[in-house]
């Protein structure tokens, strides 16, 4: 399965790290744009004290985060992510690696959890608020600053800078003989935004 990474054309070292080396960042939860992040909600009737809470925290701090989407044709994304469509986005296949989870977002009006959750790190950090719906993100969940990837698409914004095409197109060619490159048409990004009604790709067991 392909996910999608948009990037900015003022971050070049990034776009340069997914293409040369195959590998995706993957950050702190407390690093991320959406400052509700790591947010959690008990909603149990028993009190939780101290060591309690510093179990969750433990279970959340043990993750580190990366976001793609399985949208490569979103407006609004091209929009905040790409540099208002000067950018790109990448393709990625993400390799079954140990101790790596992919899981669709959950979007969701609370962050309630359950002390019953199998994973509680993994329950927080898949779920976010439905104003971000229309981002189709899947999480990539793991203990390594680090996700191996395999890049096999570069599609370029409708606004994108033709020497800034012809570079990393070159690069495309040399780092990742099986990936495509081509520029994006205005015609195909999509105009509305949709529920998606996305599974669950690789998760702990519930």
């Amino acid at each position: 399965m392909v996910y999608y990474k948009y990037r900015s054309s003022q971050q070049l070292q990034f776009t340069l790290d997914i293409l040369m080396r195959h590998r995706l960042f993957a950050a702190h939860y407390s690093s991320m744009n959406d400052p509700m992040e790591g947010l959690w909600h008990y909603g149990g009737k028993e009190t939780l004290w101290g060591d309690d809470i510093r179990y969750v925290y433990e279970q959340i701090d043990k993750y580190r985060v990366s976001s793609v989407s399985l949208n490569r044709l979103s407006t609004l994304m091209w929009s905040h992510y790409a540099d208002s469509h000067r950018g790109l986005v990448i393709g990625l296949e993400i390799p079954e690696q140990e101790g790596v989870l992919l899981a669709p977002v959950r979007y969701s009006s609370h962050y309630t959890i359950s002390r019953d959750a199998t994973d509680i790190g993994f329950d927080v950090l898949t779920k976010k608020f439905k104003v971000w719906e229309y981002e189709q993100e899947v999480r990539v969940l793991g203990s390594r600053d680090f996700i191996e990837v395999v890049p096999r698409e570069i599609v370029f914004g409708v606004r994108a800078d033709t020497d800034f095409m012809s570079l990393l197109t070159e690069i495309v060619s040399s780092y990742c003989s099986s990936a495509t490159a081509r520029q994006l048409r205005l015609e195909e990004l999509d105009t509305h935004v949709e529920s998606p009604q996305l599974t669950a790709l690789n998760a702990p067991d519930t």
